[in-house]
């Protein structure tokens, strides 16, 4: 039977055979992982809530490694009759280490096998047959060349346009430039900012609070618009997306957008009570809307009332009524 340390170790041909066949079906394990959800959210929970592939590693090596000084300490001729009491101490202190670190190595390792276990795609590695040499190493070029650039692809595709790094526009850093607050009629305030070059032809350069911390190495990131009304596009995108979002554990994409846009195309509305609560009257209007519109989901486990009260302050961040 094969170390764990000689199977994590292994580089043959075989192996990597067996991970480039294996690599298709760990990415439709994740496209099935749960209902209703992208594969690539499926798979960037496990990315950030659970270890990585070298720790699972380092936990089988050093589950050999202990092995080895266990079986040093007991395949001597011991005789704990012959020992004073500070060697016995020694010994069992020794022994009580080595098994408890033993033991949260191994949990650690049989994790992996649980980590790729679900109701819905079964057991991952009982499946296929797959050690956990070979799954580390799956996962690692799996992480790699599958989810990474997924990931970079993403990052940098936002209100429906691609974004770039204030430090790549033509090698002039934009960071340092002097960004203006700008509030959109639709979406959150004081979130936005563009800067303008001087001149009619320059571009318009569009970042905001969340851009500035969405790249990566402490790279901002910014949309570069040929003009205002690209400008005005893209923030409204944006806006959308995170208010569909904002109301997923409500509606689905399609429900919320249906609602967001009715509640866009009625005219403003002015109060002249001050004890009015403008949430509870716009989460009022949704209820209607929904009522009169059946073939929107709706999903809700709590209280009606205030379920629509805070829709409805959801809402106002981006509605300012």
């Amino acid at each position: 039977m094969m170390k764990l340390v000689d199977i994590l170790y292994e580089d043959t041909k075989v192996n990597q055979r067996y991970v480039e066949k294996l690599m298709p079906k760990l990415s439709e394990y994740y496209a099935g992982l749960y209902k209703d959800t992208d594969w690539f959210n499926a798979a960037y929970t496990m990315a950030h809530t659970q270890k990585g592939p070298y720790e699972y590693q380092a936990a089988a090596m050093n589950i050999n490694i202990q092995l080895e000084e266990l079986n040093k300490l007991t395949s001597g001729n011991l005789n704990l009759l012959n020992m004073d009491m500070s060697q016995v101490l020694a010994l069992r202190d020794k022994l009580q280490y080595l098994n408890k670190s033993i033991n949260n190595n191994f949990n650690l390792l049989v994790n992996l096998r649980d980590m790729f276990s679900s109701i819905a795609e079964g057991n991952f590695m009982d499946t296929y047959s797959v050690p956990p040499g070979v799954m580390i190493e799956l996962w690692t070029k799996w992480l790699k060349e599958i989810y990474e650039p997924e990931a970079e692809k993403r990052r940098m595709s936002y209100g429906g346009k691609q974004l770039r790094y204030m430090d790549d526009e033509g090698g002039v850093d934009r960071r340092s430039m002097e960004w203006i607050t700008h509030n959109p009629y639709f979406g959150q305030q004081d979130f936005w900012k563009i800067y303008h070059p001087r001149g009619e032809q320059m571009n318009y350069y569009v970042t905001s609070s969340y851009l500035e911390e969405r790249g990566i190495d402490d790279r901002p990131l910014m949309f570069v618009a040929k003009d205002m009304e690209e400008v005005d596009e893209f923030i409204d995108n944006a806006e959308m997306e995170m208010a569909v979002d904002e109301l997923s554990q409500y509606f689905n994409s399609v429900g919320a957008r249906k609602v967001i846009k009715y509640l866009r195309s009625e005219p403003g509305w002015i109060y002249d009570d001050e004890d009015l609560d403008v949430n509870e009257e716009i989460g009022l209007t949704v209820k209607k809307y929904i009522d009169e519109h059946p073939e929107i989901d709706f999903n809700t486990d709590g209280d009606s009332d205030q379920t629509f009260t805070r829709i409805g302050e959801i809402l106002n961040d981006y509605l300012h009524y």
